[in-house]
């Protein structure tokens, strides 16, 4: 974290440990969620870390308005009983990437406005969601202006009452579906959120498709065989010089300010 930036990190037992800084409990969370209350420290934080297990049951407006936020891991979070995610990430307007991969929605009721204001996401991998509970997706994407992919799977169904998913998809001037399908001003709402297929349009694509993860490549002497790593040098006695100690680890840098209640 730099000198004019914060991590926001989140766990639930006191600990000695201060390789963040000044570290702040996090109480059992209620339905009001893991709210961060205090606006000037909303627009100082860089960082969100969920360092131990953490089983909220409702999370709405949980880390909105981190609009300098560029980093989250949200691993620990346990969200098998969370019903409300409304607003969750609202306005995290400098994330441009989001692991979600951890994450039961199998309880989540409310999605609305879920990524709302998001304006740096460039893709979604939502392919964790199951949205068979959900009621209200309202504005769930909305003035995602940079979003050009999201990527899902035949869990993410809708079945919403009238209104309910209106301006899911309104300003995601980026968004194309799997089959090629573009944003339209014409189709905002939730009726576009599945898989994109011939003779059913929609701005989701395949988790199936999505890029898999490439293994580092091994590299090359100019020989063409694959490169040795180099031998230690020898001491005049025979045997392996000592390796070099690795060097010192940097002090941390101490988050003064940083005393957020959640």
């Amino acid at each position: 974290v730099g000198d004019d930036g914060y991590a926001l990190v989140l766990q639930s037992s006191p600990s000695a440990d201060t390789s963040y800084g000044r570290l702040v409990q996090c109480e059992p969370a209620t339905d009001s969620g893991l709210l961060v209350g205090d606006i000037e420290m909303q627009h100082a934080i860089t960082e969100v870390i969920v360092r131990d297990t953490l089983r909220p049951s409702g999370l709405p407006h949980a880390f909105a308005y981190l609009d300098q936020c560029t980093s989250m891991d949200l691993s620990k979070l346990d969200t098998s009983s969370v019903t409300d995610m409304s607003n969750m990430f609202e306005r995290c307007s400098s994330l441009t990437s989001l692991d979600l991969g951890s994450f039961d929605t199998s309880s989540v009721t409310d999605m609305g406005c879920m990524f709302g204001g998001c304006q740096s996401l460039t893709s979604l991998d939502l392919g964790s969601f199951d949205t068979s509970s959900v009621t209200d997706m309202r504005s769930m994407f909305s003035r995602c202006s940079l979003l050009e992919t999201i990527y899902a799977t035949g869990k993410y169904t809708t079945a919403l009452e009238e209104s309910c998913g209106d301006n899911a998809f309104s300003g995601c001037l980026s968004l194309r579906g799997g089959n090629g399908t573009k944003y339209s001003d014409s189709h905002t709402d939730a009726s576009y959120a599945r898989i994109d297929a011939p003779g059913q349009p929609g701005y989701f694509s395949d988790k199936a498709s999505s890029p898999a993860p490439q293994p580092p490549t091994s590299s090359t002497n100019p020989g063409g065989g694959t490169a040795q790593p180099p031998t230690a040098p020898s001491n005049s006695g025979g045997s392996a010089a000592a390796a070099p100690s690795a060097p010192a680890k940097a002090a941390p840098v101490s988050l003064a300010k940083a005393q957020v209640t959640v």
